[in-house]
């Protein structure tokens, strides 16, 4: 009886396997289709997957708060400091003295050492953004 079941078995199992190998599709509009809303499918989950991975910000070092200090400082304003602390802009100090050997506040009077400071940094101001 076990052999009659498994011969059977075999039998209906060769019988399908012929009638798949012998399927054909008559109606090509219905795989026309299906190809269609496959490419459509692709497209949304191209789409989709474009949408979630964004490129990371780009880096924008002249907005970096060192390196805004740092073009402060170079052109003598008042920037903030890496603790925190505020640090006033460049100020013209006082002349030298009588007392001074080389006589500097009979040479230059306080309008000429600020037009003097001046050039300077504006100078100092150029030369480093050409090297930069």
């Amino acid at each position: 009886m076990l052999k009659v079941k498994k011969e059977r078995k075999k039998e209906i199992f060769h019988r399908s396997s012929i009638a798949d190998l012998n399927y054909h599709i008559e109606d090509n509009d219905l795989s026309s289709d299906s190809d269609e809303t496959v490419e459509e499918n692709e497209e949304e989950n191209i789409s989709r997957k474009s949408n979630q991975f964004t490129r990371k910000r780009k880096m924008q070092p002249e907005l970096w708060k060192s390196n805004v200090a740092k073009r402060l400082r170079n052109a003598g304003k008042e920037y903030v400091g890496k603790n925190n602390k505020v640090i006033r802009e460049r100020r013209l100090g006082p002349g030298c003295t009588e007392k001074c050997k080389l006589k500097c506040n009979t040479k230059l009077d306080d309008e000429t050492r600020r037009h003097i400071l001046t050039h300077i940094v504006n100078y100092l101001i150029c030369t480093v953004k050409e090297l930069l």
